[in-house]
């Protein structure tokens, strides 16, 4: 499989605090993966530094084997596009008007769109669901069918990897169920490569092909679920203690933070 992304020695500061401390992983092309870690881990740094968004950083990142500097913007955007938590809508009054913007990369002045960009963005709509809604204000829409329409316009253009902050946190169980189908069909059926940043534990057993575990601005487990699915393990990541039950209809293993007795319920 193809390689799209390599991270050598990556760290980054703000101030003299250091974020990220000689972070290093490799991407191949159509990979599912989770990057999982506590609060202020550098997970959202790791993501918008790979994105070109923060630009202070030593070490190295290649993507396609070409230092991540020597793309433009434009370019970068035709590889890789962001999902964010959320967004301000209010300068778009449709959903296909916003998807539209999806297709920055480009179009220009000079180039105006073609029958390949309405293509591009009417897949886009298909594969999310979101054709019903072309036409509605996105004020209008419910959190899940605002996460569907970022997603769609990240898909709009046409990347092969999509990054994404937390895509599923503020939405409802049965969103965010909805939103993490959505992300495994698009990889299944597209061979877009996912680089999803979750607080989901069990997510992330469940619909990755690789974790990332970040502690204090460094790798400290990078595997497979199988793997993952360790207190052990998930203690050294968190700091925290869990237990591991069997789901008695799939039998796959459910990750449960663990309370002491006398501060909670649990024990």
């Amino acid at each position: 499989m193809t390689s799209l992304l390599h991270v050598r020695n990556l760290s980054v500061s703000i101030g003299a605090t250091r974020i990220l401390r000689d972070v290093s992983f490799s991407v191949v092309q159509g990979e599912s993966i989770a990057i999982i870690g506590p609060n202020g881990a550098g997970k959202t740094t790791l993501i918008k530094t790979i994105l070109g968004l923060k630009t202070e950083y030593r070490g190295q990142i290649e993507l396609l084997g070409l230092s991540l500097s020597s793309y433009s913007a434009r370019e970068r955007a035709r590889w890789m596009a962001y999902v964010p938590q959320n967004h301000d809508f209010a300068d778009f009054s449709t959903v296909s008007e916003f998807i539209w913007m999806g297709r920055y990369p480009y179009l220009s002045v000079f180039r105006q769109p073609v029958d390949g960009d309405h293509q591009a963005v009417q897949a886009a709509l298909e594969m999310t669901g979101t054709l019903a809604q072309a036409n509605r204000t996105l004020a209008t829409l419910s959190g899940g069918e605002q996460q569907k329409v970022l997603i769609a316009a990240a898909l709009a253009q046409q990347p092969k990897m999509l990054l994404l902050d937390e895509p599923s946190t503020f939405l409802d169980p049965k969103n965010q169920v909805e939103v993490q189908a959505l992300l495994c069909k698009i990889n299944r059926e597209t061979g877009t490569t996912l680089l999803s940043i979750t607080h989901d534990i069990n997510s992330a057993l469940q619909a990755s092909t690789r974790i990332l575990g970040l502690k204090a601005g460094e790798i400290v487990f990078d595997g497979n679920p199988q793997a993952l699915a360790n207190e052990a393990v998930l203690a050294e990541i968190y700091g925290a203690a869990f237990r591991l039950i069997d789901d008695p209809k799939t039998g796959c293993p459910v990750v449960i933070p663990t309370m002491v007795a006398s501060e909670g319920r649990f024990s």
